[in-house]
């Protein structure tokens, strides 16, 4: 009886070991760079770029929109001031006042329309940045419970690595040669618990004979089916 519990009690340790660590090479994967986070801050940015390129853009517009009041402003004055009289010259100042004066509407209508495109912009900046700042705190916050949880089973890994050497040394070399034949070869899994009348790892049901020697425990008992280790609670 010692033997299969203590068969069953390394295997309890090996799959705890298995367990652990691939849920460590998860957590590793896990606390790499988020892809979609990276994905949202590169939209972030290039909405930023968007916002300062339209706000040039506006600027330059409203600097453009006041030079050209200035020139009319200055052609009127020659146009009306009285020092002008030949009537080629007023025409000419007249055509130029028209020019600028459709110049300086053109202007005004599209500069509208990049401070309703600039607004829009902003906005969508905005709710870009807040949707930002919630994925963020949120990857954080997974992030710590995730580095939290790395070091629990750090130490877990450490106690199991520690008990391991004590509970195998109770073994003799070939019975520790048939349970890592049969760990391999049986997915993990050398001893199994009887279920009633039944293997506990493929389910057929047993002869009581070899049940009640499971039970006694005098040898090793496997099963006929699917060859592992038999073992009572």
């Amino acid at each position: 009886m010692a033997i299969v519990r203590t068969l069953y009690r390394l295997q309890t340790i090996d799959q705890a070991l298995t367990l652990a660590r691939e849920r460590q090479r998860e957590i590793e994967e896990c606390l790499a760079e988020d892809d979609d986070l990276q994905a949202l801050q590169r939209t972030v940015d290039s909405l930023a770029a968007q916002v300062s390129h339209s706000r040039t853009r506006v600027r330059d517009s409203e600097l453009e929109i006041q030079s050209l009041s200035e020139k009319i402003v200055a052609v009127q004055e020659r146009l009306y001031g009285g020092q002008v009289t030949n009537p080629r010259e007023l025409a000419s100042l007249q055509s130029e006042v028209d020019y600028l004066e459709r110049r300086q509407k053109y202007l005004e209508d599209e500069m509208l329309e990049a401070m309703i495109h600039l607004e829009e912009q902003e906005r969508e900046l905005r709710d870009q940045q807040e949707r930002l700042v919630q994925v963020t705190a949120q990857w954080e916050a997974v992030q710590a419970s995730l580095r939290a949880e790395q070091a629990e089973l750090e130490a877990q890994v450490k106690q199991l690595k520690a008990q391991r050497p004590m509970v195998q040394g109770a073994l003799q070399p070939e019975e520790l040669s048939v349970y890592d034949d049969l760990r391999r070869r049986k997915k993990g899994l050398a001893v199994v618990l009887l279920q009633g009348q039944a293997c506990g790892g493929c389910g057929v049901r047993l002869p009581t004979s070899m049940v009640q020697q499971a039970r006694q425990a005098e040898a090793l008992q496997f099963c006929p089916s699917c060859e592992r280790i038999l073992c009572s609670r």
